[in-house]
């Protein structure tokens, strides 16, 4: 909920959500985040936009939010979020996570999470 709000407030505001593999994060997280959108009462082609190739939402303000598995860490390397979640993050190195706090530095907001 905390990323699809901050995608709302900060227009621009990049969101990563992440697992260990992308075939784990589309099987769960994924299908969670878009019962959340459901609740938020956001419909894809309204309010969002969902490209099922490239893995990623663009909101209508600009904001996007990419999902990504953590198998390969130099898939973030070159990002700069406003915010991210790692799903079970007890399933990847601790190492990710230090990467993701140094790559944490969305132009477009002032509340990086």
């Amino acid at each position: 909920m905390t990323g699809v709000i901050l995608s709302y407030m900060f227009p621009r505001n990049l969101g990563i959500i992440s697992r260990s593999t992308l075939v784990d994060l589309k099987n769960t997280t994924q299908r969670t985040f878009f019962e959340i959108c459901e609740i938020f009462g956001l419909e894809e082609g309204v309010h969002y936009s969902f490209d099922r190739h490239e893995q990623k939402i663009k909101f209508d303000n600009g904001s996007e939010i990419i999902f990504t598995g953590l198998d390969d860490i130099a898939k973030i390397k070159g990002m700069e979020p406003g915010w991210f979640y790692i799903d079970e993050v007890d399933e990847v190195d601790a190492e990710v996570f230090k990467v993701f706090m140094r790559r944490l530095r969305g132009k477009y907001t002032d509340r990086r999470v």
